[in-house]
């Protein structure tokens, strides 16, 4: 399915305070001067995309910038035995694909939506002139792909661990800092995180997720609803994740 223009305003005119006020929506955008925002809201677009829709597909040039606005994405690589793996799972304010960020051609992830989504784009030629002729903002780009650097780190450390139930653990802590709310019953992840999609994020499969999540759900350890998960004992599943709490393994698969 085709992305929708939302808006496209023409360069020469003065950029709108919504336009604006989408731009600062943006983490990466956001602490940067006034002036070089009004440069990225002047060169942006918006587009919105229907829930299960790609944003782009790996192996597709990489035209432009993606930032998220508003919904919810993962951005996810098909592994060479053909499993699908969930790399990163986005919130509103984060920037969708690096490919254009580091100067790639190509994206080599594929992003969906997983939910409604409206996602401000800006073409790549713009991000790259505005790194030259911005300072602030080439730094900012370089900060953003080092705290990507850093995560994927951490998601290989996650899926090398020994034990699916450890990887489970470690991604819905993961999610839980990233995108956790409190509420009375615990700590909800405000992420929609169907099962299967909580399988492809901890790179298992969906029957061991749901043995997983059926246990800790009557041990106390967490609600598990259809599309959210609620963490009622965050100390138990840091122990899990750590692989201090004795109890049978789960197998690998």
């Amino acid at each position: 399915m085709a992305t929708r223009p939302v808006s496209d305003m023409p360069r020469h005119m003065l950029v709108s305070d919504q336009r604006l006020e989408q731009i600062e929506r943006i983490d990466l955008f956001r602490g940067l001067p006034r002036t070089v925002r009004e440069a990225l809201g002047g060169r942006s677009r918006l587009h919105e995309f229907e829930r299960g829709e790609f944003l782009f597909i790996a192996g597709q040039p990489a035209h432009s910038l993606h930032a998220l606005v508003q919904g919810h994405v993962k951005v996810v690589r098909e592994m060479n035995d053909g499993q699908e793996v969930i790399l990163r799972l986005l919130q509103p304010g984060e920037i969708i694909g690096p490919a254009t960020c580091c100067g790639e051609e190509i994206h080599s992830t594929s992003a969906i939506s997983l939910s409604q989504v409206t996602a401000l784009l800006i073409p790549a030629n713009d991000v790259h002139r505005m790194a030259h002729d911005h300072p602030e903002f080439a730094l900012a780009l370089v900060h953003d792909v080092g705290e990507r650097l850093r995560e994927a780190d951490d998601r290989i450390a996650e899926l090398q661990a020994e034990r699916a139930e450890r990887r489970v653990a470690r991604a819905l802590l993961r999610l839980a800092s990233k995108a956790g709310k409190r509420s009375e019953q615990g700590i909800e992840v405000r992420i929609p995180l169907s099962r299967q999609n909580l399988a492809e994020y901890s790179g298992t499969t969906l029957t061991t997720v749901s043995r997983i999540l059926s246990s800790w759900d009557r041990e106390g350890l967490v609600i598990a609803g259809r599309q959210r998960v609620t963490i009622i004992n965050t100390r138990e599943l840091a122990l899990i994740a750590e692989d201090l709490r004795h109890h049978r393994a789960t197998p690998l698969r």
